[in-house]
């Protein structure tokens, strides 16, 4: 997706997705073919809960020998309402979901390591 397509407020207040995208529709059954298809995205987020900064790690990995590989990370969260719509232009696929669950999410991560390149990152 390009940038234009895929917003998210800084504190994750809000996020937006509005894209069409490539798809196949495949049939399941005997003949298996597939059609080209787009879908259309036009979905938006709103947040409904606190935002939680509470999912942080630091992942030490030590293989294949003799790797020294460091993982940290953040995953940021708020409990969200979607609205909107995802249609192949005939179908809205979410028009009659009932929404149970949905949230914002922001995954901030950073690798470092010594030793051979090619083999350890």
């Amino acid at each position: 997706m390009l940038d234009d397509q895929f917003l998210v407020n800084g504190n994750l207040d809000s996020a937006v997705v509005n894209a069409v995208v490539p798809a196949q529709e495949c049939l399941r059954v005997t003949p298996f073919t597939c059609s080209d298809s787009s879908l259309h995205i036009d979905l938006a987020w709103t947040a409904t809960g606190a935002l939680d900064r509470s999912d942080r790690f630091h992942n030490k990995i030590f293989s294949p020998e003799p790797c020294h590989i460091n993982e940290l990370g953040a995953v940021s969260r708020r409990q969200a309402q979607v609205t909107g719509s995802l249609t192949d232009g005939t179908i809205d696929f979410i028009a009659s979901l009932d929404t149970v669950y949905a949230e914002i999410i922001r995954f901030h991560s950073a690798t470092t390591g010594r030793g051979d390149a090619e083999q350890c990152l």
